[in-house]
């Protein structure tokens, strides 16, 4: 039978379980985060396991140390995220070997009553995606996004493009295309223009959002479609002159 965890009793929880299962003099801390929607973190540069404060204030004990358990495998596994090695540790501790969950206890009262006094009066709208086909209001607006929350309290992100008004005409398939575009296109004015070196692409420009660093790959968006592309530092190289000019690759 589950047992309510008392959430004073997590960090001493949390600790003896680091001790027990991270070698001697392992230097890594514990501590209870603000987060809502995730259950615990790992923090490297910071040798910091955590857990959210108001995930522990409801979850029963069992719940709460499969958490720190999970973070545990991925403090022995560095660099592997959710894959077979960051698995075989998970299960080999006795935690669930499956990626991050989302904290179940988010429609809890002192959650859910602040979201929706901000939203109380709103209209209605719809999200265009079969995955969506609830009523929302808008919680927050972002740069390319709507945060939107169902009646239940509980949150979703969705594309401008993808939102209309609640009883008013659906956008079409065609529609929702042209504004993502637009939308993409809008964003990376300015932005430095690549070729791409992967067989099938170097004829596309690319407009690079976000430069490759380390092992992170380059972000980059099709001038054409306004779609997404991730690359390494070596698949990638500015345009030329001359190819601007003439929108054409040189002959290989």
């Amino acid at each position: 039978m589950d047992v309510d965890m008392n959430i004073n009793d997590v960090p001493a929880l949390a600790r003896a379980l680091m001790d027990q299962h991270l070698p001697a003099g392992h230097r890594w801390t514990f501590a209870l985060d603000s987060a809502k929607s995730r259950l615990g973190a790992c923090q490297y540069t910071k040798r910091k396991i955590t857990v959210s404060r108001h995930f522990a204030a409801h979850a029963t004990e069992a719940e709460v140390r499969d958490t720190v358990l999970h973070e545990i495998a991925h403090v022995l596994t560095p660099s592997d995220k959710h894959g077979l090695r960051w698995k075989a540790v998970a299960t080999r501790l006795g935690a669930t070997p499956k990626a991050c969950g989302t904290n179940p206890y988010l429609a809890s009262e002192e959650v859910v009553a602040p979201k929706l006094a901000q939203v109380e009066g709103q209209e209605y709208v719809r999200v265009a995606h079969r995955s969506m086909p609830d009523r929302y209001r808008i919680l927050r607006e972002n740069a390319k996004t709507y945060t939107l929350i169902a009646d239940d309290g509980l949150t979703r992100g969705a594309s401008k493009a993808l939102v209309y008004p609640d009883g008013g005409k659906r956008p079409t398939r065609g529609e929702v295309q042209a504004a993502m575009r637009q939308e993409a296109l809008e964003e990376v004015k300015g932005k430095p223009i690549v070729r791409v070196t992967v067989p099938g692409y170097e004829s596309k420009r690319y407009a690079l959002t976000k430069p490759a660093k380390g092992r992170n790959r380059a972000q980059l968006v099709n001038l054409d479609t306004g779609r997404g592309l991730r690359v390494t530092a070596q698949q990638y190289r500015l345009e030329t002159g001359a190819e601007r000019l003439s929108g054409l690759l040189p002959s290989r």
